[in-house]
């Protein structure tokens, strides 16, 4: 086994961002408010394996359809048809999904909501579906990716607070199910306009392949302007939770304006000035640095508010 090539193939470094998204939300937020989960560590890690693997399939599955246009777009990057054939990369989507949708039926299953598994299988569909399809059509390939990585946040959370929901736990569970909403729409918008970003990024190898992406429809010019108001809904939505429920004397306040706030102006300014496919690259690494920022708050988040709960 290759093990770099098949790490860059599965997108390790996505995974681990997702993975600890939610073992942050879990240990860093929901345990600290609350003992009525429904979630043990084991059937967390169950269902954390599941969405993992199921995410690492749709990675792969991905790469097998945009061989193409990875041979224009990222040469140097390539790993199928390098590092592993197409059947050893069909062989490796094949078995992650498997493994993925039968933890999934495990989880169901154990928590008596077995219809629930349809979840799992719907969401390896959709990522395949995707790459075959939907990844073609503009903005709506973009939007899917986008609320798959948001399903996923709420996913768990709605496993473990919201399945087993009784009238004595009522109050808290809802009040922490809609934090990490608030925080799965933030999910939701930084990843769609990375989406649009990367498609600016690569929009060399798309034109030659006629993959028809936003950027390619209405142009670089326009589509910036759909980045900066998705960008705008953003920093406005980010502000009004940062004035609405953050103490402005405590840290956090000051953490949310300085670790997402002001990159996601900067990202703006950056936007505007980006001609090459080194800057888009750039911006696409400015909202990882905002999306990482975003996660780690929630920590942030948990010590400000456990007092007030």
């Amino acid at each position: 086994m290759n093990y770099l090539p098949f790490l860059q193939l599965i997108r390790c470094k996505n995974l681990v961002i997702l993975a600890a998204t939610l073992l942050i939300i879990k240990f860093g937020f929901v345990n600290v408010f609350t003992t009525n989960f429904s979630l043990d560590n084991l059937r967390f890690i169950v269902l954390l394996s599941s969405i993992i693997s199921i995410a690492a399939a749709g990675y792969i599955i991905n790469d097998i359809y945009d061989i193409e246009i990875d041979q224009i777009n990222k040469p140097n990057k390539l790993v199928i048809g390098k590092a592993f054939t197409i059947a050893q990369a069909y062989n490796m989507y094949f078995i992650f999904n498997i493994f993925g949708v039968l933890m999934g039926f495990y989880l169901t299953n154990y928590l008596e909501k077995p219809i629930y598994s349809g979840l799992f299988i719907t969401t390896s569909f959709l990522l395949y579906y995707y790459s075959a399809t939907l990844k073609k059509v503009p903005l709506i390939g973009n939007i899917l990716v986008a609320s798959l990585i948001s399903f996923c946040i709420l996913l768990y959370a709605y496993f473990d607070l919201i399945i087993n929901v009784s009238t004595t736990n009522l109050g808290i569970q809802y009040l922490l199910f809609e934090l990490i909403l608030e925080f799965s729409v933030f999910a939701f918008l930084i990843n769609l306009i990375r989406e649009i970003v990367k498609d600016i990024e690569d929009l060399k190898g798309d034109k030659e392949l006629y993959v028809k992406t936003l950027p390619l429809l209405i142009g670089i010019k326009y589509s910036k302007y759909v980045i900066g108001l998705f960008t705008l809904i953003l920093i406005i939505s980010i502000l009004y939770f940062t004035f609405s429920y953050i103490p402005r004397s405590s840290f956090i306040f000051y953490y949310f304006l300085i670790a997402i706030f002001l990159p996601l102006l900067y990202f703006m300014y950056r936007l505007y000035k980006s001609k090459t496919k080194t800057d888009y690259s750039l911006l696409s690494k400015l909202l990882k640095f905002c999306m990482i920022s975003g996660i780690l708050s929630i920590l942030l988040i948990s010590l400000t508010i456990k007092n007030v709960i």
